[in-house]
């Protein structure tokens, strides 16, 4: 089975550039938020506990500014993502302890534990590149996020 690339999860309502938050718990609920009234969600307040949830257990802070929240829940139908770039680095207790930047937040629901390991792997590798965070940071709309986005996942590998 084919995974999804990063823009078939992308929608521009789900796309914040240069997000303005107070901590981390209010830069994930923004991001959370977002998914309201997506196909596929059935019940946003679950959404956000299994998000919060997995959080708790392990701060998805990777280092390099990057932060990969997700998490599986029957409360959706499908894989969904949402993006950000703050406009000023957030505390998160990423495991390298520097502020994040750049923040991918992927749903999906349990049956869809394979594609959801394999869509973080993908972001993973984009967001490792220096260059990659640099472009994303300097983006100033949805629209710039996707077409570097895409971009770049034209150059790597699929799986």
């Amino acid at each position: 089975m084919k995974t999804a690339t990063i823009g078939d999860l992308l929608e521009t309502g789900s796309i914040h550039v240069g997000v303005t938050a107070s901590d981390k718990a209010d830069l994930l609920q923004q991001l959370i938020r977002s998914f309201g009234g997506r196909d596929g969600v059935g019940d946003l307040r679950a959404v956000s506990d299994a998000v919060l949830e997995r959080e708790a257990m392990l701060s998805t802070g990777v280092g390099d500014g990057i932060a990969l929240p997700h998490a599986k829940t029957p409360a959706v139908t499908k894989t969904l993502a949402a993006f950000a770039t703050t406009s000023a680095p957030i505390a998160y207790d990423s495991f390298d302890n520097k502020p994040v930047r750049l923040v991918f937040m992927l749903i999906g629901p349990p049956s869809a534990s394979r594609e959801h390991v394999r869509i973080l792997g993908r972001i993973s590798r984009l967001l490792q590149r220096e260059p990659i965070r640099q472009q994303l940071i300097a983006a100033r709309t949805p629209a710039e996020i996707v077409t570097i986005l895409q971009a770049a996942e034209e150059n790597i590998p699929s799986q």
